[in-house]
């Protein structure tokens, strides 16, 4: 005997005004809607019974089918009976917790059975588990079935799904606009470590004043006293610190705290001040602290004082690997993982997702192996930071993957990940076509290029498009005769030439291996039935052909670039073209992803930026025609294009309109690419051209 879920299965609550609860119990109507087929069914009932006095731990579930009539979800607060139910739809009605960012194709049947014995859920590994929405410019501006929040509910849904409880809802404005969404479904709130207690920023209520902590004390202690006034009804995990205004440490602003004990000093002072703040308005109160960025470095120095129920959050790089961040060109590489005997409670904040106007991924995986994300997050396990993770999602989609990979970490400690990477494929794709898909997405993370000594030190899709266009800026600004010093973070400090000569190098060791790729990866979506070749494009080619447009254009960026330090300008403006049109295939690419529901969702696609980047090489290549060709505009066609007998006689200047680049560019190119197949000259050789007068 079990218990028979069906079209006509009734839920009822000893908690009709629970927002969370109502919240659930509508996403497992919607479930039940989208798998089970309308028949004629005698109706039974899930009964959730929420009672604080069962004994259950926080979040905690049990699932006791009673009778074929009656199942029953116990559980002791709210947030274990969302669970409990979730569980039910994950298990038996079939929905992944990433159905609706993997468009999941349901096949609707006439019931689904629950079996006759008693579940009782484990606790996860970890206790704090959740998501910072952030750098979320998709999200923001996509509008779902009409409607922004639409998105956003979609998220903390899913967050849910994986058994998450906490979350960031947002960046600056969206964090406060989506906080109460976040709650009436159950989740706890937290803040981002430039937003002590969630509070408003200074210069933006105060703009008009220097946002100095030593001036200014009583306005601060006034906005944060606000932010704690208006979160103290909800479940907070209260984030204290204190940086600067935006992401960046304070003392930029204020110069006058010089030395690292007076900063550590103020710091200390601002966290204790807050804990008593929160303390007068909330009971129990539960803390946090971030060891980000240049805190990390007080800390390690010992000029931090954090009180021992604090919850200290440890920073990966950005990049997966538990060691501080770069932040510009410096880069210390502090180690980010508690001590072995740390008496205190400890987290970690760990990015899928990453800008950081460098080699980040931000509308792409992680460049970085699940292994080696594995073995990081096993680590900290292994050093009880266990009580906080908040993983940067960044817009969901794009790292749906690392995102799946991670929930099961918090969720069961110890992963596999080429079992976890068969899980993850099998449940969407064909069997016949697993196998290579394994293939593909191992090798997608042995192609992204190593541009550091340090194993982790791998590109994602952003190191193809800041680089190119602060090469390409300095170049049309005259600054060619000096280091561009915002790249030295890669090259060192070498001159221009040899910076943009590093950065193709570095492109060219991994062209073949993107380009490899790309065309097996298109072989398979053509073999793939149409809706999993449409999941599989929006999931995984478009990232290999940002990769692989990016990857090629940048090293004719480079080649152009080369061309131009030599006064070469024609073949510039032809590889620079050549570049261009790259980058035009990547922008492409994210319109072609925008498939079905996806209408519209790279739309806002503005910090790696893309159209950026070739609004970026558009400008180089007008830039090219007008030194190398002007003021005429006539002079290549007249000496690459015309015959001998007509270079030589010069009764008008042109007899029809000047070409435009693009027909120029598609007449030049064949005799570039003859000359360089006759001289043999390959990505990194520059080729010898007359000089031109410019």
């Amino acid at each position: 005997m079990s218990f028979r879920i069906t079209a006509g299965t009734r839920i009822r609550t000893n908690m009709p005004d629970s927002k969370p609860l109502k919240n659930a119990v509508e996403i497992f109507r919607r479930d039940m809607e989208n798998t089970l087929a309308a028949q004629d069914a005698a109706a039974n009932t899930i009964i959730i019974n929420v009672e604080a006095a069962l004994g259950f731990s926080p979040e905690q579930f049990r699932i006791t089918c009673r009778s074929a009539d009656e199942l029953v979800i116990s559980a002791g607060d709210e947030l274990g009976a969302v669970y409990g139910l979730l569980h039910l739809s994950e298990e038996y009605l079939g929905v992944d917790p990433f159905w609706f960012w993997r468009q999941q194709q349901f096949v609707r049947r006439g019931w689904a059975d629950v079996p006759m014995v008693d579940y009782v859920s484990p606790y996860p590994r970890v206790r704090f588990r959740g998501w910072f929405i952030n750098d979320e410019v998709l999200l923001s501006e996509w509008q779902y079935s009409g409607c922004s929040e639409n998105v956003w509910r979609l998220v903390f849904e899913t967050l849910l799904r994986c058994r998450g409880n906490m979350v960031i809802p947002g960046t600056d404005h969206n964090s406060r606009k989506y906080r109460q969404l976040a709650v009436d479904m159950g989740l706890w709130i937290t803040h981002h470590h430039a937003e002590p207690l969630g509070a408003e920023m200074f210069s933006r209520v105060y703009p008009d004043k220097v946002p100095s902590y030593l001036e200014h004390k009583d306005l601060f202690t006034h906005l944060w006293e606000q932010a704690v006034l208006e979160q103290k009804a909800a479940k907070v995990v209260w984030n204290v610190g204190f940086r600067g205004q935006g992401d960046r440490a304070f003392w930029v602003d204020d110069h006058r705290i010089i030395t690292p004990q007076e900063r550590g000093a103020l710091i200390s002072q601002v966290i204790r001040d807050q804990c008593e703040l929160v303390r007068r308005h909330v009971p129990d109160p539960i803390f946090c602290t971030n060891l980000y960025g240049e805190i990390l470095g007080l800390y390690r120095e010992g000029f931090l004082d954090i009180p021992h129920d604090v919850i200290k959050i440890w920073g990966d790089s950005g990049y997966g690997k538990m060691v501080s961040r770069r932040q510009g060109n410096i880069n210390p590489r502090h180690e980010a993982l508690a001590d072995h005997d740390d008496p205190g409670l400890n987290g970690i904040y760990f990015h899928a997702s990453f800008y950081d106007l460098q080699a980040s991924n931000h509308i792409t995986m992680s460049p970085n192996p699940p292994e080696l994300l594995n073995a990081e997050l096993d680590s900290c396990l292994e050093r009880s930071m266990d009580q906080y993770w908040i993983i940067n999602c960044g817009n969901v989609k794009p790292h749906a993957y690392i995102l799946d990979l991670i929930r099961r970490k918090w969720v069961e400690g110890a992963l596999d990940t080429r079992d976890h990477l068969d899980t993850y494929l099998r449940a969407y794709y064909p069997q016949e076509h697993v196998a290579k898909l394994e293939e593909l997405y191992s090798r997608y993370f042995r192609s992204t290029i190593q541009y550091g000594a340090h194993v982790d030190e791998k590109a994602g899709e952003q190191f193809y498009h800041h680089p190119a266009r602060r090469l390409i800026t300095a170049a049309v600004q005259n600054k060619a005769d000096q280091c561009v010093d915002s790249l030295r973070w890669a090259t060192g400090s070498v001159d221009f030439a040899q910076q943009v000569r590093w950065f193709m190098e570095k492109c060219a060791a991994a062209a073949g291996d993107w380009e490899a790729l790309y065309n097996e990866s298109r072989q398979l979506c053509e073999a793939l039935p149409e809706s999993d070749r449409r999941r599989f494009y929006g999931e995984f080619l478009v990232q290999v052909e940002i990769h692989y447009t990016g990857c090629l254009g940048f090293i004719q960026i480079c080649r152009a670039l080369l061309h131009w330090l030599d006064r070469e300008y024609m073949p510039a403006f032809v590889a620079a073209n050549r570049g261009l049109n790259y980058y035009r295939q990547g922008a492409a690419a994210l319109e072609r992803a925008e498939d079905g529901i996806w209408l519209g969702f790279y739309a806002n696609e503005c910090l790696t930026n893309v159209r950026l980047t070739v609004y970026c090489c558009e400008s180089f290549c007008r830039y090219l025609r007008i030194v190398g060709d002007g003021p005429s505009f006539h002079r290549w066609e007249r000496d690459y294009l015309y015959t001998v007998q007509d270079q030589k006689v010069m009764l008008l200047t042109n007899t029809k309109n000047h070409l435009p680049d693009s027909d120029l560019f598609a007449r030049l190119e064949p005799l570039c690419q003859s000359i360089e197949a006759s001289s043999g000259a390959n990505l990194v050789a520059a080729l010898r051209w007359p000089k031109e007068e410019g």
